[in-house]
């Protein structure tokens, strides 16, 4: 996915000036990223377009948005929580 052929110059320039990867986890998959509210559509649009990354096949999910950055970690720690629970219930199956 090329940020510069969906939005031009202008877009990639925004993406470049305004985003910031605030956290990640790479066992669990999550990321938080900050990005100004006016390219908020830009974000979610790539995000949105991206189905592999070096080779591995994948998809990305928007779990929610928010306007500050403690917010967004509460949400993060909601669904990995979420996330938790569920592999902890799919190890008891086994």
């Amino acid at each position: 996915m090329n940020v510069e052929n969906y939005f031009g110059d202008i877009g990639l320039g925004k993406l470049h000036k305004n985003l910031q990867v605030k956290y990640v986890n790479n066992y669990t998959n999550l990321i938080i990223v900050r990005i100004g509210k006016e390219n908020l559509k830009i974000i979610c649009t790539a995000l949105s377009m991206i189905n592999n990354i070096d080779g591995l096949l994948m998809k990305m999910h928007i779990i929610g948005v928010s306007g500050t950055i403690k917010r967004a970690e509460m949400k993060a720690k909601k669904y990995l929580e979420k996330w938790m629970n569920n592999y902890e219930q799919l190890n008891e199956k086994k």
